[in-house]
């Protein structure tokens, strides 16, 4: 589904440059459940900006199905972001303004669905993720979980192949945090690709593949089959 081949992405910064991936070189395939483990520092979250398009790499090639990213525009990089890839974040980028119901219909409105399709899609996820009520409530009137699984449900809104996400069950109690990662896992279960980016020993571990990074650089040695309880 995704290979990436010798990828570097550096910044420049006031006085010197800096490297933030080094020399990577990562496959990722159709359906696996794969978890990237890496602490503050580590280039994790340049990973998973890299993987998602949301940034460039500085050198190396970035290859999605058929597709050499790297050499298409922006537009249509854009576009296949849009319809290909999910992304849930542990900081649950909600807008505040916007009901729950209102920010999963969202993505699909970038997409070009009529406000009839978007609707009734998004109560359709909300009902999945077992919101039952609260359609028309805020995220500041929403459980920390059910501001969780309003982000899951809009990361599906355009039906992606791949999701990427990013710690999250931060902000959630031991138990809201299970059942946020069950939720994504059963989304696995049916078929997408799920890519676990996370500091958590716990969580790392329960993806049937698992990779470690450290300086930019995925360690050859974490490339261990785990798989959830």
């Amino acid at each position: 589904m995704i290979a990436l081949e010798s990828v570097c992405k550096r910044y420049i910064r006031v006085h010197h440059g800096e490297e933030a991936l080094a020399d990577l070189n990562l496959d990722i395939l159709r359906g696996e459940y794969l978890s990237i483990q890496g602490g503050p520092g580590s280039g994790k979250t340049v990973l998973l900006r890299v993987l998602g398009m949301l940034e460039m790499p500085s050198s190396g090639s970035y290859l999605f199905e058929d597709y050499d990213v790297g050499a298409l525009p922006e537009a249509e990089r854009a576009r296949i972001r849009a319809e290909h890839f999910g992304f849930v974040f542990g900081n649950i980028d909600l807008v505040p303004e916007l009901s729950a119901l209102e920010n999963v219909m969202l993505p699909m409105a970038y997409a070009g669905l009529s406000r009839p399709k978007r609707k009734a899609r998004a109560r359709l996820l909300l009902d999945e993720m077992g919101m039952g009520e609260g359609y028309d409530s805020p995220p500041s009137r929403l459980m920390p979980i059910e501001r969780q699984l309003v982000a899951i449900a809009r990361a599906l809104a355009n039906e992606p192949d791949l999701i990427l996400a990013d710690e999250p069950t931060n902000g959630l109690d031991l138990e809201d945090g299970r059942e946020a990662i069950r939720t994504l896992e059963s989304l696995n279960e049916k078929g997408l690709t799920l890519v676990l980016f996370t500091r958590s020993e716990e969580l790392a571990s329960r993806a049937r593949r698992r990779l470690r990074i450290r300086a930019g650089r995925l360690d050859p040695n974490q490339r261990t089959i785990g798989g959830k309880a």
